[in-house]
């Protein structure tokens, strides 16, 4: 090819095209960088919800402008986004918050959304485990925890087949420790979670036979004189006698 045939193969931009050159993937250029941050950022924060995860995972995108913003750029555009997602996102009755829609990440079945959303939300350099976030655990799981006075055992109800067995204490324990790490809960050792679920489970104890008897209501019928009969004829039968 001569010289003259090259140059005429030359696009050469007329002036005053300001029109950015479209995005190489892992580029973005000027002209392009607040729009595309601003859709990333609100892409984030529906998939992870208002989490460090989500902000971290901006900032990390926000990495491939071909010309850095500001911090202060990048603090407003994503101040922006938030405030689309508290203001309209979350409001959209159809919208599925992430502890919903991503529930592969727990062993257990969420059943309890509403307890759910409350352990999630906030910052998570805050979150501590306490008897209060060990109730909302188990309420979004739906299992329950008491102490049986007659069997003096520990009764759960709500684990899944392949987790209620002998070893259920122990495996609930783990289940727990695994949720409240995947949230970034402090203080959430397995000492802890143990003393924890003590206290719950003593909070719930009970008496199988009398939740039983309270559950009958009576009939009003006076069954003493019956129960007495039926004691003298034993005591006859083994020549004893009935002092009432």
């Amino acid at each position: 090819m001569t010289l003259t045939a090259f140059m005429k193969n030359i696009t050469v931009p007329l002036a005053g095209n300001t029109t950015p050159p479209k995005s190489h993937k892992g580029v973005i250029y000027e002209g392009q960088r607040n729009s595309t941050l601003s859709h990333r950022a609100g892409q984030l924060l529906k998939k992870y919800g208002d989490t460090e995860q989500a902000r971290a995972a901006f900032m990390e995108y926000a990495g491939q402008c071909s010309s850095p913003l500001e911090q202060g750029e990048l603090d407003t555009i994503y101040k922006s986004a938030q405030g689309f997602l508290h203001n309209t996102v979350e409001k959209d009755p159809d919208y599925i918050p992430p502890e919903q829609y991503t529930p592969n990440i727990w062993a257990l079945p969420v059943v309890d959304p509403g307890a759910m959303t409350v352990l999630c939300a906030g910052d998570p350099k805050t979150r501590k485990f306490s008897i209060a976030a060990a109730r909302l655990f188990l309420r979004a799981f739906g299992i329950t925890i008491k102490i049986n006075d007659m069997s003096k055992r520990v009764d759960i109800e709500g684990l899944p087949p392949e987790y209620n067995g002998e070893d259920a204490c122990n495996l609930l324990e783990t289940l727990i420790s695994d949720a409240a790490n995947a949230l970034a809960f402090k203080s959430a050792s397995s000492p802890i979670i143990h003393e924890v679920l003590a206290v719950i489970a003593n909070e719930n104890r009970y008496h199988p036979v009398l939740e039983l008897i309270k559950a009958a209501p009576h009939d009003g019928i006076d069954r003493v004189p019956e129960v007495c009969r039926i004691c003298e004829l034993f005591l006859g039968v083994i020549g004893g006698s009935l002092t009432i």
